[in-house]
C-alpha cells in the first residue's frame, strides 16, 4: 500500500527473491509467514473496504521495505478490478479489469466459475503461503495449462508435507474451491490470534461443510444441482460453458464419475456442439422425458406402446427423434431390466438409425424389437411367432 514512511527506492526486496526463500528445515519459518501474514490481509483488508481486489496475489507482488525484512507492501495492482460501490459482504461483480493473472496462484472463479469476491484475494495468498513455506508451487506440472486449471477447479492441491497443525487449517482454510467456505479478512484475523475460526454466518468453520454440497452453479445460479441444470441448459450459452470445461468442473464437486462422462462429450462432440448439449441433459438428468412433436415419454415401456401405435403422426415423430438422435441420447441413460444402463447396447440403435433413417416403419419396427427382443410377431390377428423356429409352422 501506499507509505511515505520510507523512499520508495528502498522497496526492493522480494518474497520470491532466493535470500528470502525457505529452508524447509527451519521452524522458524511459519513464525515469519505468520508475522508477515497480519501486515498482508490488513493491506488486502484496506483495499478491499475501497473495492479493489487485486486479482494476482504471489510472491513477486510481495515487497518488504527494510534490510531487517519487515514491512510488507503489496505492489503491482495492474490487473485488479474495481467493483461496484456495494457493501463489502455483497461484493462480487466487477467492472473493469486489466492484463492476465498468474494462472499459479489464481482462485477458481478467475477460470470463468463465477464472480470474484475479495476472497478470491484469499486464494491466492494461500497459494503464496505454501509456496514461501518451501520454496515451490505445489503442482506436479505447471507448464500444463490444463492440468493447472483442473488442479484448482477441482481442488487438486498439495498441502505443505512439513506443514504445523495450525499452517494446515490455515492452508485449508485459504483453498477452498467454493469461496462461501474459504477464509477471508476475519477468519485469517481470528487464526491469528489463536482464537475459534467462525465461518461468514457466524457458526464454527467446518472444512467439509460444503463437500458433497456444492454452490449454485456460477454461470447460471438458479441450478443448484446437475439435475437442476439439465433443466436449464437453454436459458445459457450452455454450449459455450461444455466445451470450454466449465459444466465439467462444476459437477465434480458432486460426482467426479459424471464429471468423466462430460469429459468424453467434449472431447468426442466438438465437431456436433449442439448434440453434444443434448447428450449433456440426459446425463445430467436421466428422468427427463424424450421431448417429441406428438408428447414427452418417461419411461420405456411407454415408448414401447408408442412404437406399436398405428397413428401416423406418432410414428413422424418417433421417427425424428430418432433420426435426429434424441432418441438414442435419452436411450443411454435409461435402465435395463438388469439394472444396467442402456449405453451398454447403445451401439445397436446407431446401427439402426445409420442403416434405415431412410425408412421410417422398418426403422421404429427394428428399435421395438431392439426394446424387446422376447416379445412375439404378430403376423395377423390369428397369428403370431414367439421365436423364430417357428416360422415353418
Amino acid at each position: 500500500m501506499p507509505d511515505d514512511r520510507y523512499p520508495k527506492e528502498q522497496v526492493t526486496r522480494r518474497f520470491d527473491s532466493d535470500e528470502h526463500r525457505p529452508s524447509h528445515s527451519s521452524s522458524q519459518d511459519e513464525t515469519d509467514l505468520r508475522n508477515y501474514l497480519e501486515e498482508i490481509i490488513e493491506g488486502l483488508n484496506y483495499c478491499h473496504t475501497q473495492g479493489i481486489i487485486h486479482r494476482d496475489i504471489k510472491p513477486a507482488n510481495l515487497l518488504l521495505r527494510t534490510p531487517s525484512k519487515q514491512d510488507v507492501v503489496i505492489t503491482d495492482f495492474g490487473i485488479s478490478s474495481i467493483l461496484e460501490s456495494v457493501p463489502l459482504d455483497q461484493m462480487s461483480g466487477f467492472t473493469k479489469t486489466f492484463g492476465l493473472r498468474t494462472q499459479e496462484y489464481s482462485a477458481p472463479e478467475l477460470f470463468g466459475q463465477g464472480a470474484i469476491s475479495p476472497k478470491t484475494d484469499y486464494y491466492s495468498l494461500g497459494i503464496t503461503l505454501m509456496h514461501l513455506l518451501e520454496g515451490r508451487l505445489p503442482f506436479d506440472d505447471i507448464g500444463n495449462d490444463e492440468k493447472l486449471m483442473r488442479s484448482h477447479l477441482e481442488g487438486k492441491i498439495a498441502y505443505p508435507k512439513k506443514a504445523s497443525p495450525p499452517f494446515a487449517q490455515l492452508f485449508r482454510g485459504l483453498i477452498q474451491v467454493d469461496p462461501n467456505n474459504r477464509w477471508g479478512y476475519y477468519q485469517v484475523r481470528s487464526w491469528l490470534r489463536n482464537e475459534p475460526v467462525l465461518d461468514d454466518k457466524a457458526r464454527i468453520w467446518r472444512e467439509d461443510v460444503y463437500q458433497g454440497k456444492a454452490s449454485s452453479y456460477p454461470r447460471y445460479p438458479k441450478a443448484r444441482n446437475p439435475k437442476e441444470l439439465a433443466a436449464y441448459l437453454a436459458e445459457f450459452d450452455a454450449e459455450g460453458d461444455l466445451f470450454k470445461g466449465y459444466i465439467r468442473h462444476w459437477v465434480f464437486n458432486f460426482n467426479p464419475e459424471l464429471a468423466d462422462r462430460i469429459e468424453e462429450i467434449e472431447e468426442n462432440y466438438t465437431n456436433n456442439r449442439r448434440l453434444g448439449v443434448l447428450k449433456l441433459k440426459y446425463l445430467l438428468d436421466p428422468s427427463a422425458p424424450l421431448l417429441t412433436a406428438r408428447r414427452d415419454i418417461h419411461t420405456v415401456e411407454e415408448l414401447m406402446g408408442l412404437l406399436k401405435s398405428e397413428d401416423e403422426e406418432t410414428q413422424r415423430a418417433l421417427h425424428t427423434a430418432l433420426v435426429g438422435q434424441s432418441l438414442e441420447c435419452w436411450l443411454e441413460n435409461q435402465p435395463l431390466s438388469d439394472g444396467t444402463l442402456f449405453r451398454t447396447r447403445i451401439a445397436k440403435v446407431h446401427d439402426i438409425r445409420r442403416r434405415l433413417s431412410t425408412k421410417p416403419e422398418l426403422s421404429l419396427f427394428a428399435i421395438r424389437y431392439f426394446l424387446d427382443p422376447q416379445a412375439p410377431l404378430e403376423l395377423c390377428s390369428e397369428a403370431s411367432l414367439t421365436s423364430p423356429h417357428r416360422l415353418g409352422t
